[in-house]
C-alpha cells in the first residue's frame, strides 16, 4: 500500500519525539560494553546510576542484540517499580514493544504499549513531569500502535490512533507532524472509500502545511486535494490542485515517481472530462508510461495508467488495444480491489462492442462476484476491528484502574489507616466499577453503531448494483439487442462508479429528490412520475431513504408483479412526506409471505429509524399500491 511507505517512516521519526531522539542519537554510539563491565565489577552503584546503565545498553543493543536489548529492559522496568519511576518504566515497556513488533510478535507489541500508555497517563498527574514531555511519549506511543495496526491492514484502528496523535501535535504547534499526520489520516480513509472524509484531512494537512513552509508536504496536500476534487467533479480544482503538486513533483520525479505519475493521470482525465482534444491526453500518456516501471511506482499506481490507456483507446472505439490495457491494470495486483472492478465493466463495454456475447456474461459474473466479496470483507474487517478496539479500551481501562487503585492503598495507609483506609478503598472501588461499566456500555454502543452502518452498506450494494447486474444478466439471457445491452451496461458502470465514490445516487446529489426521481421514472418503461403541492427541501438522509424505497418498491412491482405502467407520487403535507407507488400488477396477497419478503422488509428497516410507517394496498386483480410516510 503506497500510504504505508509514508506512514512509517512518518512515525519511525516521530515516534521517538524530541525528547527520544536526542537520546537516540547518543544510544547508537553508546559503548555498551564499557557499561556492562561497570555493572559487572562490582563497585557499588546508586539505584539512579544503575538505572542510567540499564537504559542505556536497553537502547544500545536494540539494533544488534535483542535478547540482551530485551534483558536490560525488563532490569529497568523491575528497578522502576523499586522507586515510582514512571518515565523510566514508559520507557523500558515501550522498548519492550518495539523489539516485540521487531520480531512480529504483534500481539505482545500491543500489550506493552499499552501498559506503557497506562504509566504515561499516570505521570500527568505528578508535578514532576513537563506537560510537553508526556504528550511528546503519549503521541509517540499513539504512532507507534497506529504503526502495528497499520501493517496489519486493519485501517481503521490505524486511523483512530493516528488521530489521538493529532490533538497532542496541534497543541503544541508541531506543523510537520500535523501536516504528515493529516496527510497520512486522509490517504487511510481514501484506501476505504470515504472521500468526503479523506478531503477533510487534505485541507487540514494544506493548512499545516503552508504554515510550516515546506514545500514537500505542500505538495503532498495538493495531491491529495488533486484526487479528491477529480472524483467529485471538480475539474477547475482538480487541475489547480494538480499542477501546484506536479510543480514540485517534477522537479523531483526520479524519487517521487509515484506521486509524479498520480498528478499526469489526474491531468489527463481533467483533459478527457472537458472533451478537449485526445492528443493532449496521449501526450500525458507517453510521459507516464517512462515511469510506469519504476521502482517507486505501487501496483495501485500502475494499474491507474494502464486504465487510463484504455479509457482512451475506447473514447477511439480502439477495442482491441483498449481490452490489451484493461488486462495489464489487472496483472499488475493478484488482490481483488476496487480498481478491479471497474476494470471488469471496461471490459463489458468492450467485449459488447465486439460482439462476444460469452465473454460479457463472464464479466458481469467477475463484477458481480468482486462487488459481493468486497462489500463483506469491507464489513467483517470493519467489524473485527471495532471489537478489537472495544477489547483493547477495556484492557486499558483495567490496567488503569489497577494502578490507581494501587497508588490509593499506599496514601490511605500512610494517611488515615485501617478503617479509614477501607472506607476509601470501598468508594474507589464501587466509583471505579460504575466508570468501567460507562466506558464498556459507550465501546459497545459503538460497536453496534458501526455494525448498523455496515450492514446497510452491504444493503446498499445489493440494492442498487446487484439488482442492475441481475436485470443486465435476464436481458443478455433473453437476446436484447445491442442497444439496450449496451446502455444498461453504462448505466450499471455509473452505478459502479457511484458506488466506489460517493455512495448516494448522482441524480440525488446534482438535483435533490424529485428531479431524481423524475429521472429514474424516465428510465423505467411505462413509470411516470408526478410531484403533489410545493415541495420544501428535505435531509439528505430522507431523500436517500425515500429515493432507496422508490427503487425498491418499482423493482418489484417489474420483476414480480410484471406490471405496465407504474406511477410515482411524491406529496408533502401536514408535517409529512409520503411516497407512493401503484402498479396495474398481477398483485398478491397481503396475508400471504409475499408482504414479509426482503425487498419489502428492506423498506421497513430503511424507514423504522425515522419512525415512518408504509401501507401496502393490494390484490390479484387490481394491482398493488404502497404509501410509505415519514414525519418530517
Amino acid at each position: 500500500m503506497r500510504s504505508r511507505v509514508i506512514l512509517l517512516s512518518l512515525f519511525l521519526h516521530l515516534a521517538s519525539g524530541p525528547t527520544a531522539r536526542a537520546d537516540y542519537s547518543d544510544h547508537r554510539n553508546r559503548r555498551v560494553d564499557s557499561l556492562e563491565n561497570v555493572l559487572q565489577s562490582g563497585q557499588s552503584l546508586t539505584d539512579e546510576e544503575r538505572m542510567l546503565a540499564y537504559k542505556g545498553l536497553m537502547w544500545g543493543y536494540q539494533q544488534t542484540d535483542g535478547n540482551r536489548s530485551a534483558h536490560y529492559a525488563r532490569e529497568a522496568l523491575r528497578l522502576s517499580y523499586a522507586h515510582d519511576w514512571l518515565s523510566a518504566r514508559s520507557d523500558a515497556l515501550r522498548m519492550l514493544g518495539m523489539l516485540s513488533y521487531g520480531s512480529n510478535d504483534y500481539e505482545a507489541a500491543i500489550n506493552y504499549y499499552m501498559q506503557a500508555l497506562a504509566v504515561a497517563d499516570s505521570m500527568r498527574s505528578h508535578r514532576s513531569y513537563n506537560e510537553e514531555d508526556v504528550d511528546d511519549i503519549v503521541s509517540s506511543l499513539y504512532g507507534s500502535i497506529g504503526n502495528l495496526y497499520n501493517i496489519q491492514d486493519s485501517l481503521h484502528l490505524a486511523i483512530a490512533y493516528y488521530q489521538k496523535a493529532l490533538p497532542l501535535f496541534e497543541k503544541h504547534r508541531w506543523t510537520e507532524s500535523t501536516s504528515i499526520l493529516y496527510y497520512n489520516v486522509g490517504e487511510l480513509y481514501q484506501c476505504i472509500g470515504n472521500t468526503a472524509e479523506a478531503e477533510r484531512n487534505y485541507v487540514k494537512s494544506d493548512e499545516a502545511a503552508r504554515l510550516s513552509g515546506d514545500s514537500l508536504l505542500i505538495a503532498m496536500a495538493c495531491k491529495g486535494l488533486a484526487k479528491t476534487a477529480r472524483s467529485r467533479d471538480d475539474l477547475d480544482a482538480a487541475e489547480r490542485r494538480a499542477r501546484e503538486a506536479n510543480a514540485y513533483y517534477s522537479l523531483h520525479r526520479d524519487e517521487e515517481a509515484g506521486s509524479y505519475l498520480d498528478m499526469l493521470v489526474v491531468l489527463a482525465r481533467v483533459e478527457m472530462g472537458r472533451g478537449h482534444d485526445l492528443s493532449v491526453v496521449d501526450s500525458l500518456i507517453a510521459e507516464a508510461m517512462r515511469y510506469v516501471d519504476s521502482d517507486a511506482t505501487s501496483s495501485e499506481t500502475r494499474a491507474d495508467v494502464y486504465n487510463l490507456c484504455c479509457e482512451t483507446a475506447m473514447e477511439r472505439r480502439e477495442w482491441g488495444r483498449a481490452l490489451e490495457f484493461a488486462q495489464r491494470a489487472l496483472d499488475t495486483d493478484s488482490a481483488v480491489t476496487y480498481s478491479d472492478m471497474g476494470t471488469y465493466a471496461y471490459m463489458t463495454k468492450i467485449y459488447a462492442e465486439m460482439g462476444d456475447a460469452q465473454k460479457v456474461k463472464e464479466c458481469v459474473a467477475r463484477l458481480y462476484n468482486g462487488m459481493e466479496e468486497l462489500s463483506s470483507d469491507h464489513y467483517q474487517s470493519a467489524l473485527s476491528q471495532m471489537e478489537v478496539m472495544y477489547e483493547t479500551e477495556k484492557k486499558q481501562s483495567v490496567i488503569e484502574g489497577l494502578r490507581r487503585e494501587r497508588r490509593w492503598y499506599q496514601w490511605g495507609v500512610a494517611l488515615v489507616g485501617g478503617l479509614l483506609l477501607l472506607t476509601v478503598l470501598l468508594f474507589l472501588l464501587l466509583w471505579r466499577g460504575a466508570r468501567l461499566r460507562r466506558k464498556a456500555a459507550f465501546f459497545q454502543a459503538t460497536l453496534e453503531g458501526e455494525t448498523r452502518e455496515r450492514r446497510i452498506l452491504a444493503r446498499d450494494l445489493h440494492d442498487g448494483l446487484g439488482g442492475m447486474l441481475s436485470l443486465l444478466r435476464l436481458k443478455i439471457e433473453g437476446g436484447a439487442t445491442r442497444t439496450d445491452s449496451l446502455s444498461l451496461i453504462d448505466s450499471t458502470a455509473r452505478e459502479l462508479r457511484r458506488i466506489s465514490h460517493h455512495l448516494l445516487p448522482e441524480e440525488l446529489l446534482r438535483g435533490g429528490l424529485c428531479p431524481a426521481l423524475a429521472d429514474f421514472a424516465i428510465s423505467v418503461p411505462g413509470a411516470q412520475f408526478h410531484q403533489i403541492g410545493e415541495q420544501r427541501p428535505l435531509p439528505r438522509d430522507v431523500e436517500l431513504v425515500l429515493y432507496r424505497c422508490a427503487y425498491e418498491l418499482v423493482n418489484n412491482a417489474i420483476k414480480h408483479a410484471h406490471a405496465s405502467h407504474i406511477n410515482i407520487q411524491l406529496m408533502q403535507q401536514d408535517g409529512r412526506v409520503t411516497l407512493t407507488v401503484n402498479d396495474d400488477g398481477c398483485g398478491f396477497d397481503t396475508q400471504s409471505s409475499a408482504s414479509h419478503g426482503m425487498g419489502l422488509q428492506n423498506i421497513r428497516d430503511r424507514i423504522a429509524h425515522y419512525r415512518g410507517t408504509m401501507d401496502i394496498d393490494s390484490d390479484t386483480t387490481h394491482g398493488t399500491e404502497v404509501n410509505v410516510t415519514l414525519p418530517i
